[in-house]
């Protein structure tokens, strides 16, 4: 429920702003491959909590704790990683735009006077 909301919640800003043009054609491409991640997030998430959910009527088990494939957690756990540092780059960019117009201006001002 938590990943679906997060994808909502993603792609309603996303579809406002692209549809009103506001997103240039890079920051399109980003956006719309952060969404397609993060859906793959999910089915990756989907896929490591599957290997959990293991009969246990059939194996015999004793253990009655769920366990997940190391493997496939590692796997979620990157491509999580991967998403909030594309994110958080992408944060930084966008922050960063305007003080590079700042400090352009400020060569043509001081020779100015």
């Amino acid at each position: 429920m938590l990943g679906r909301s997060i994808g909502f919640i993603f792609f309603l800003p996303m579809g406002y702003f692209w549809a009103r043009g506001y997103l240039l054609g890079r920051m399109k491409f980003t956006l719309a491959s952060l969404f397609v991640i993060g859906g793959i997030q999910g089915a990756i998430g989907w896929w490591m909590v599957k290997s959990g959910l293991i009969d246990k009527k059939k194996t015999k088990e004793v253990d009655k704790t769920p366990r997940v494939s190391p493997y496939r957690l590692a796997t979620h756990a990157g491509i999580a990683y991967a998403l909030y540092s594309v994110c958080l780059w992408q944060t930084f960019n966008i922050l960063r735009r305007p003080q590079e117009e700042i400090l352009n201006t400020l060569p043509k001002l001081a020779s100015s006077n």
